[in-house]
């Protein structure tokens, strides 16, 4: 559900309309990285970055975004906050 956030480069509010449709093919775990990752990386975001800084920092920027969001819904999961 991340790698979806990521491409349907939604605004935050949409994403929540979104995972709601989606609540039930997807677990909750699922639908919090939809709504984590989506607002703070996207496609959209990729390429207005990629326009004003260096490949290298998006690349470096793409990842630690990435490996954060990971960690926060599988410390969500490890704490039993949610669901996977």
């Amino acid at each position: 559900m991340m790698a979806a956030g990521f491409v349907f480069s939604l605004c935050s509010s949409s994403d929540a309309i979104i995972a709601r449709s989606l609540s039930a093919l997807a677990p909750a775990g699922a639908l919090l990285g939809f709504m984590v990752y989506g607002p703070m990386m996207d496609v959209k975001n990729v390429l207005l970055l990629s326009s004003s800084f260096d490949k290298r920092f998006v690349a470096k920027l793409f990842v630690v975004v990435t490996v954060a969001s990971g960690a926060a819904v599988g410390g969500a999961w490890a704490l039993g906050l949610v669901a996977l």
